[in-house]
């Protein structure tokens, strides 16, 4: 199903010139952490929806167009302070990261998302975090569910 966008949000795309800014707000979420990981893709804090998105630096890479393998993003953070990786290293299982796109006049309507990711994968060094995000890996579950065995199935034997 289509996203519809806002007509604020399609008038400043379709305008030559526009002040309109859209920014990506990056959650990261897990029952072993005393509060989400809130930032946003700005040179300032952002309010959205009641939560403060603290200003931080991250790039998104989308997924190449195939078919070969389920689709995966690069998540790059700036590794400046610390707390980032210091929070993903206290936690044991993987967390989920949600992503929106909001535009910085209207920050509390969501213009894409909520998008739900599974952190697969975290790599670091002194500058920045890499996150290599997915969704569950629904493709490695068997099929069919049950195997019609004698220790499952004993009656059919």
């Amino acid at each position: 199903m289509p996203k519809v966008l806002s007509s604020a949000a399609v008038a400043a795309l379709y305008a030559q010139q526009t002040g309109q800014a859209f920014l990506t707000l990056l959650e990261v979420n897990h029952d072993d952490l005393a509060a989400p990981i809130r930032v946003v893709n700005n040179i300032q804090d952002v309010t959205s929806g009641g939560h403060l998105f603290l200003a931080s630096a991250f790039d998104i890479n989308l997924p190449d167009d195939t078919t070969d393998s389920p689709p995966t993003i690069t998540l790059t953070i700036c590794n400046v302070d610390r707390s980032i990786t210091l929070a993903l290293e206290s936690i044991a299982s993987p967390p989920t990261v949600t992503l929106w796109v909001v535009a910085s006049s209207t920050p509390n309507t969501y213009e894409i998302g909520p998008i739900e990711f599974t952190l697969l994968a975290t790599s670091y060094d002194v500058l920045t975090i890499e996150c290599t995000l997915g969704y569950e890996p629904v493709l490695n579950e068997p099929f069919p569910g049950f195997t019609f065995s004698p220790e499952d199935f004993p009656g059919l034997f």
